[in-house]
Order: C-alpha cells, then structure tokens, then sequence
C-alpha cells in the first residue's frame, strides 16, 4: 500500500507542469526537479546562511535587524526547496518502473511528429513553423518527460541528460547525404555511402574512357584488373602469368605518363600575304606620319625662338677685316 501511494504522488508531481489558478490565484504551482547543480548551489548557500546565524553574539551584533530577518526568510524558502524539489534518492522499486513506463510513452508522443534532425540542421522552408506547432503542441509532455529522467537519474550530472535533442529522430540512415537543395543550408551532395559496383551499374564507367590515359598504347586498367582476377583456366590472358602482367601493367602506366607530360608542339601560324601588305602599309603610314608631325614641331619651335623673322650676322662676309698689327 505504501508503494502504491508513493507511486501515485511522484506521478501526480511529475505532471504538474503548469501553475492552475482560480480567480487571479495560483491554486497549484507547477512542479519541477531541481538539478544536481542546482541542488548543490542551494545546500552549500543554505550552510553558509546557518553558519553566520551562529556566530557569536558579538559578530552577529554587525547584522541588523532587516539583514538578519532576510538571512532568515531565505535560509526558509532554501531549505522548503530542498525538501520538495530536490531529486528523491530512496525511490522504491515500482515507483521506478511506473516512471520508466510513463517515460517510454511520453518519448514516442514528443517524437510523433517531431522535426528531424535534417529539418533542424538545414532550415529549409516551413522548418520554423513545423517546429513552433510541434513545440506548443508538446510543450506539457516535455517538461514531464525532463522531470521522470532527472528522477530516474538522481545525482547524474550530466548537463544533455533530459535533453530531448536525444531523442529526436533522422531522415535518413548513418552515412547518407542530407543534400538539400532549397534549403538555408543546403549542404553538399555526394555518393559516399553507394559502393562502386552499384554507381559503374548504374551510370556506367567511372572515369572516362577517351581520355589519354586510356587511348595510350598498352593494355587498358579494365583488361589489366580482369586478366588478374582470372585463374590460369580463363578465357582472357596477358602475356600468360603474374609476371608478365605485372609488367606489362608497368609499361603501359609509363606510356600513359609519357603520353600525358609531353606536350603537342602548337602549329605553326602562317600569315596571308594580303593581311602582311595591310599591316606593312599601316606601319609605313604611321612613320611617315611621325615625320611630318616631328617637322611641324621643329619650324614651330624655331618660329618661336627668332620672333618669326631671319636674324641677320653683324659681320659683311666681303668686308675687309682690320689688320691687327698696324
């Protein structure tokens, strides 16, 4: 019998999860389990207040009269919290189980359409409100969910053990692409998780088959990779053993190097006769040009220095020059 109502009362705590109110007045508060930290936060405060209460009288005679009422009143709503909030450690047996068994129900209820983590993570259209009806909808089972783990996990403290990130479910399987193209963050798309056998398959040969590395002289990769995965009693063979089919193998990836460092020396351009004759007469004109332009220069400059008029020498050339030894 005392299981039995013990039972009864953590499941009726543990759904409180709203303040009910008559008239303005709050009939029945909401409940929910203090954390590990939380819970030692307050017990070390409440130690601390109880030690200065019992202080001697000539150190408690610095508090006042409204400090010590205060130290009083708070070590009171400490120590109630404690008593009614704190995480029960002496659960017996059926209690658990009646909280476990509400607590599989409650995690299938929230996770009924619940966004998936692919949802969540790349934002694509519609998410907000998916998730905002999904929230208000759920909002009770939540808050009831988060206070049967900490019941069932008294003492534990880890800081994501009521998260319900934990339980939210995937699109797709481990290893595939969560690609979406409309999405805020569409992220990449890649075939990682499709074996080689099902893409070759599906879409054909996975490199290209007229690049120069297979068009070079020699046996082609796929021969090469299918006379060695045959026994000495198939259809195909390369030069009849191991050996020869190593080394052929060997010489024909050195004629595919070869034959893609080497470059193809570039044609050589040969100009028309009529395109030569255009240009040439282009150049001649531009020279003559010049000239003409660097003459015109010169006469100007020269106008400028000589006023525009011939500057005539003081000595006649006819003449007679004075002897200077008379």
């Amino acid at each position: 019998m005392f299981n039995e109502a013990e039972t009864n009362d953590v499941l009726t705590k543990v759904r409180r999860t709203r303040n009910t109110s008559d008239r303005g007045e709050i009939t029945s508060k909401s409940f929910r389990y203090m954390r590990v930290q939380e819970q030692q936060a307050a017990e070390t405060e409440l130690l601390n207040i109880e030690n200065r209460l019992n202080e001697p009288e000539w150190v408690q005679s610095r508090i006042t009269g409204e400090g010590r009422k205060s130290l009083v009143n708070r070590a009171r709503i400490l120590r109630r919290d404690l008593n009614e909030l704190a995480v029960p450690t002496d659960l017996a047996g059926p209690a658990k189980n009646a909280l476990y068994k509400r607590l599989l129900h409650l995690r299938d209820t929230i996770r009924e359409d619940m966004p998936p983590h692919e949802i969540m993570r790349r934002n694509p259209a519609g998410a907000v409100d998916w998730h905002t009806r999904w929230q208000n909808k759920n909002k009770d089972a939540i808050l009831e969910y988060k206070n049967i783990v900490h019941a069932l996990n008294p003492g534990d403290t880890s800081k994501d053990i009521a998260n319900i990130e934990l339980i939210r479910p995937s699109m797709l399987q481990p290893g595939q692409s969560t690609f979406m193209a409309d999405a805020q963050i569409p992220g990449h798309m890649a075939y990682t998780s499709v074996p080689d056998e099902n893409w070759e398959r599906t879409f054909g040969h996975l490199h290209n088959l007229n690049s120069p590395l297979e068009t070079a002289d020699g046996p082609s990769l796929d021969e090469i990779t299918e006379a060695r995965d045959r026994d000495d009693d198939g259809a195909v063979a390369v030069e009849g053993n191991a050996v020869s089919i190593i080394a052929s193998e060997i010489k024909a990836l050195g004629a595919r190097m070869e034959a893609l460092e080497k470059p193809k020396p570039r044609p050589k351009r040969v100009m028309p006769q009529e395109e030569r004759e255009r240009r040439n007469k282009i150049l001649r004109d531009a020279r003559a040009a010049k000239r003409v332009k660097t003459l015109n220069e010169a006469a100007e400059l020269k106008a400028r220095v000589t006023g525009g008029a011939d500057v005539d020498s003081d000595v006649d050339d006819g003449a007679d020059v004075p002897d200077s030894t008379e």
